[in-house]
C-alpha cells in the first residue's frame, strides 16, 4: 500500500518477469494449534503471475483443515521467506490470522514450508505451528 496514492490516475509501472522459484502446488500439512491441538490440513498455493515480479512472488492460498474448515488467503514470497494472511470462509468463527514461514529447498523434488501463525480473535487469541510438504 502506498499512502496518499491517487486512484484516479493510472500509473504505468513496468514489472520484471518473475524470476523466483515457483512454489505453487498442493501441500500436506501437520501442526499444533494452542487451542485445537494436533491437526492436519491441505494447502494449495497458486502463483499470481500478473503480480509477481523479480524475486517477489504473490500467491493465492486455499487451506482445508481437518476435512471441515476452509480458509482463503494470500502469500507474498521473497526468496525463501513467506508472509501469509488467511481467513475462515465462515465469518461467524472469527478465525483469521497471519503467518510467517520459510521454504526449504526441494528435497527429493518436494518443497517443505515451516510456518508459525497468530490468530488475534479465534477463541480469544492463539497461535500455532505447521510443517507443510509438497505432494
Amino acid at each position: 500500500m502506498i499512502a496518499g496514492a491517487s486512484h484516479a490516475a493510472e500509473a504505468k509501472t513496468t514489472f520484471k518477469p518473475f524470476s523466483g522459484v515457483d512454489i505453487s502446488g498442493v501441500y500436506e500439512c501437520v501442526g499444533t494449534d494452542v487451542h485445537d491441538g494436533e491437526g492436519k490440513s491441505e494447502m494449495t498455493l497458486t502463483l499470481d503471475s500478473k503480480y509477481s515480479s523479480g524475486k517477489f512472488g504473490g500467491y493465492k492460498a486455499k487451506v482445508e483443515a481437518d476435512g471441515a474448515l476452509v480458509y482463503n488467503g494470500s502469500v507474498v514470497a521473497d526468496r525463501d521467506h513467506l508472509a501469509m494472511n488467511f481467513v475462515n470462509v465462515d465469518p461467524s468463527k472469527k478465525d483469521f490470522g497471519v503467518a510467517l514461514a520459510k521454504v526449504s529447498s526441494p528435497s527429493k523434488g518436494k518443497f517443505k514450508i515451516e510456518k508459525t501463525y497468530y490468530e488475534p480473535e479465534y477463541m480469544g487469541g492463539g497461535n500455532g505451528v505447521e510443517t507443510c510438504t509438497s505432494k
